[in-house]
Parts: C-alpha cells; sequence; structure tokens
C-alpha cells in the first residue's frame, strides 16, 4: 500500500472534517472545488448530447458512445460525492476515499478536453501562453492574486469554464516558473558551495603558500 492510501485510509476516519489535497496551483482555490466545478459543469451542447445518447437502444450504441455515455454517468456520480467532500459536508469513508483516489489519478485538463472539446482547450491554450508571455513574474502573481481573493469560491464557480480554464493554466505556467527559478537558485549555490570546497581543500593543502 503507497503513503498516498495510508493517508487517505486514516484521514477517511475524520468524516470529512480532515481533506486530502492533491496537486492544485491556483492560489485561494482549492482542488476539491476546481474538480468540483469542472465534473459539474453541463453545458446546453452536453444536455442535448446526453439526450440524444440515452434515447438510443443500448444494443445501438457504438463501443465509442458507450464509453462516452459510461463517461457522463460517472461524472455525475463523482460530482455528487465533491458537492459533500469539497464543501466540508459529512462523507462516508468510502466517499472520501472516492474523491481523494479521483483526484490523485485525475487532472482537470483530462476533464476539460471532455467537457469542453478539443478546439476549445487549443484556443485556451494559446491564450494562456499568450497572456502569459507579457507578465513578468509580479505582474502574474497579481493577475492571480485579483482573480482568486476577488474572487471567493462561489464567484469562482460561477466563472465562465473557459475563462476558468485560461487561469488554471496560467497557474500552472506560473507554479512551472517558480520552480524552474528554485531550481537555478538550488544549482548555483551548489555550484558556489563546490567552489568554496574546493578553494578550501587547495588551501589546506597549501599552508604556507603565499
Amino acid at each position: 500500500m503507497s503513503i498516498h492510501n495510508i493517508l487517505i485510509n486514516e484521514m477517511s476516519k475524520s468524516d470529512g472534517k480532515v481533506k486530502f489535497l492533491h496537486g492544485g496551483s491556483m492560489p485561494n482555490i482549492s482542488p476539491d472545488i476546481e474538480f468540483y466545478k469542472w465534473l459539474s459543469y453541463e453545458s446546453d451542447e452536453i444536455k442535448e448530447r446526453k439526450n440524444y445518447l440515452n434515447k438510443i437502444l443500448p444494443e445501438n450504441l457504438t463501443i465509442e458512445q458507450l464509453e462516452e455515455l459510461k463517461r457522463y454517468r460517472e461524472y455525475k456520480v463523482y460530482a455528487e460525492i465533491f458537492s459533500k467532500y469539497a464543501f466540508g459536508k459529512k462523507v462516508t469513508q468510502q466517499e472520501y476515499k472516492i474523491a481523494c483516489e479521483f483526484m490523485l489519478k485525475n487532472n482537470i485538463f483530462s476533464i476539460a478536453k471532455f467537457k469542453l472539446g478539443s478546439e476549445e482547450v487549443a484556443k485556451a491554450k494559446q491564450q494562456a501562453k499568450t497572456l502569459f508571455s507579457t507578465m513578468n513574474e509580479n505582474e502574474c502573481s497579481e493577475y492571480l492574486k485579483v482573480r482568486s481573493t476577488n474572487s471567493n469560491t462561489e464567484a469562482y464557480l460561477e466563472m465562465p469554464l473557459f475563462d476558468s480554464l485560461v487561469f488554471h493554466l496560467i497557474s500552472d505556467m506560473s507554479k512551472n516558473r517558480g520552480m524552474k527559478k528554485l531550481n537555478e537558485q538550488i544549482d548555483a549555490q551548489i555550484a558556489a558551495n563546490e567552489r568554496m570546497r574546493e578553494r578550501s581543500y587547495y588551501n589546506a593543502s597549501n599552508p604556507y603558500r603565499k
């Protein structure tokens, strides 16, 4: 059993009072809230598509249509669980484990592709890249801060899904840039320590040098 599973098993005994939050890069918006938003979202197009598929006899559905319908139904079940887990409502141990394992095994981007479609996701990626390239580190931090602190959970849930995806992508880009900067600082410190070690070794080996 992995450390994640051990933690989930123990934390599930808290009746949902203690959350297991996996991943997440958006300031002040917890991953479980983000998962709930994406799982529960249904556009008019999605509703029409589901109605269309449900009217077809199971034996007449293609394999692709069966998989699509199965995914719609699974997301509905997960959305119901996250509607409790993400908002501090009492959940069973089984529901707690399901929510945690879902966050471990899935990501927002894969749900976005299914809910919005590849074309809209591609547009969101391009918009995020363009916007991110125009901002320095401080401007990006301010962008994320304004959209999270001025938008409480309720306001975030009402944000258009396309905008939410752009926000999510820029948050990831900012996080990656921060990690890259941190790694560069660590590498520079290691190099400086190595030079100091070599200098100390040289001085110790040559005690009488002028």
